[in-house]
């Protein structure tokens, strides 16, 4: 075998190692990452997920088949640790799903400067065949932590997602409809909201604000206030 066929052979060997590891991620309890890892067709992780340790879990759809991204618990992001999950730009069939019910209504939480990033995805609070009431998932930003969302979609009838942004924490959302469905800015946090197919819903308290609302500049249609002891808006 020559120089160069061995180390064609090394790299495979290295490539269906690293494929090992990806599949050893699915199916199990509680999952820790703290390295980067990358996930590419249908997964489920039946427990909690930490992602620590400046570690990006990449959720990687942009495939041509119809993959489901489960999670059977809360996920916390710590430090700088970093959550991917997108598919390729016009996808209708890829899902982030956060498994929820009543009785266990499970919680992403991202803290410090770690950050959740959710592209050409269809979110989901209900695995399987969805109940008729809409189960609820909370967003919960802390510390310096970003959630991006670009191109998502929810059904309300069956999912809810509200999102509580506290310190300095930034909710950025493209074109996103629904996700999340409520958001609250409290502290120093910051809400920018771009394009005209984004629908997400703001409440603040008027009586003492601190936080910083962007509306998309040029909106074609008319933004909607309903204004009590909590402002309501509509994009």
């Amino acid at each position: 075998m020559t120089s160069k066929m061995k180390k064609i052979s090394i790299i495979l060997t290295f490539l269906l190692t690293i494929q090992q590891i990806v599949s050893a991620q699915c199916n199990v309890g509680n999952y820790t990452v703290t390295s980067n890892q990358t996930i590419t067709s249908s997964c489920k992780i039946t427990g909690n997920l930490t992602i620590a340790n400046g570690a990006t879990l990449n959720v990687n759809y942009t495939g041509t088949t119809a993959d489901t991204f489960i999670v059977h618990g809360n996920i916390v992001l710590q430090g700088n640790g970093v959550l991917w999950v997108h598919s390729s730009a016009g996808s209708t069939n890829d899902q982030f799903i956060v498994s929820s019910s009543y009785k266990s209504q499970w919680t992403i939480t991202t803290q410090d400067s770690s950050k959740l990033q959710l592209e050409n995805i269809d979110f989901s609070a209900q695995e399987g065949v969805p109940a008729q009431a809409s189960y609820d998932v909370n967003f919960n930003a802390y510390g310096k932590s970003i959630i991006y969302i670009n191109k998502c979609t929810l059904d309300p009838k069956t999912s809810w997602i509200l999102c509580n942004l506290y310190d300095n924490s930034t909710l950025t959302s493209y074109d996103a409809d629904r996700v999340p469905t409520e958001t609250y800015p409290q502290g120093s946090s910051q809400v920018h909201l771009h394009g005209t197919n984004t629908r997400n819903g703001i409440w603040m308290n008027f009586e003492s604000i601190t936080d910083t609302l962007n509306l998309p500049p040029n909106q074609s249609q008319p933004l909607t206030w309903g204004v009590g002891k909590i402002g309501r808006a509509h994009v």
